[in-house]
């Protein structure tokens, strides 16, 4: 938990230097993958509270409701919501949880926030798992996706479209490859990272992880109009086959470079040259520029004082038992 205490004092003090700050988390937030299958005890119902208030505080535009987040219902989590309403409101999403009796949506489906002179429109899909509750079912993501987007691009004229996949990587690559108009997918589902961001079409992907050891920060310079053209489209070939050759290169490469000087210098030219064609290519297809980074929570991070009291009551709470 010590995570949302220095991401809190984080995100804090980029305010203060009057940054436009827009924050998404991907599902997954309140139960660990740890505790599958396990019961949930008071000491977890306290930590999930934690990090519910500690993002309402925070104003996280968007939370994707996750599988795991479920592991007590849907009502659980509309009490988190309600019990976080002092703190500033904690904005959980989900365009593919549905009733299954009434079919209706279960969370609101999507959020439109404009920041910066910037209108993102953000969409949230969870995956399938046993550990759903009966009561809820899990529309197809892809369609959801492609809903959800028309929805956001047409109906409710956003200048970007940020999906929120609590799918995995293979899944959302494979989502991102059939539909068109996500501009930028953040990734759970799966203990992994993207420390350099993978761009899947025309869609820029990141994962940070989980348990809050990282923060993924993404600045970016949007520039509307900037269209692919026609004339365009020959060097988006030649770039993509460039691009497919040097990752094949690097993904045969990466066991065995760090003892072999030679094969590792061999290995750093070759992610250099990757990284100089995929920004070539996202010049060419993107809306935006961007920068990106992982940034660690560690302990050395300042913390936000009331947050860090809210972890210290619930571990109190705990040892008193």
């Amino acid at each position: 938990m010590g995570g949302i205490a220095r991401r809190a004092k984080y995100i804090e003090r980029m305010l203060e230097l009057k940054k436009p700050v827009l924050q998404v988390d991907a599902g997954d937030l309140f139960f660990g993958e740890h505790l599958q299958g396990r019961p949930i005890t008071a000491f977890n119902k306290d930590s999930a509270l934690v990090l519910a208030r500690g993002s309402a505080k925070l104003k996280v535009d968007a939370v994707n409701v996750g599988a795991q987040d479920l592991y007590l219902g849907a009502q659980f989590l509309k009490e988190l919501k309600e019990n976080s309403k002092e703190n500033g409101g904690l904005n959980l999403i989900s365009s593919n949880l549905v009733d299954k009796s009434t079919g209706q949506p279960v969370f609101e489906t999507d959020r439109v926030v404009e920041l910066g002179g910037i209108k993102f429109g953000i969409f949230g899909v969870c995956r399938e798992s046993p550990a759903l509750p009966g009561e809820l079912a899990v529309r197809d993501p892809k369609k959801a996706a492609e809903q959800m987007v028309k929805k956001l691009k047409e109906e409710k004229k956003a200048d970007l479209v940020i999906g929120l996949f609590n799918l995995g990587q293979n899944h959302t690559r494979d989502i991102l490859k059939q539909v068109p108009g996500i501009d930028i997918a953040v990734i759970s589902g799966d203990p992994s990272y993207i420390w350099d961001p993978e761009l899947v079409g025309k869609t820029v992907m990141l994962q940070s992880g989980i348990g809050g050891k990282y923060l993924g920060q993404m600045e970016i310079n949007f520039y509307p109009g900037r269209k692919l053209k026609p004339a365009d489209q020959e060097q988006v070939e030649k770039l993509n086959d460039q691009l497919d050759s040097l990752n094949s290169q690097l993904a045969g490469m990466e066991k065995g470079t760090r003892d072999q000087p030679e094969a590792l210098a061999k290995y750093m030219e070759l992610k250099k040259q990757r990284d100089h064609v995929k920004l070539e290519l996202e010049k060419v297809l993107l809306d935006f520029d961007y920068k990106h980074r992982l940034m660690p929570l560690d302990d050395v991070m300042p913390v936000d004082v009331e947050v860090k009291g809210w972890i210290i009551s619930a571990f109190k709470a705990e040892q008193a038992k």
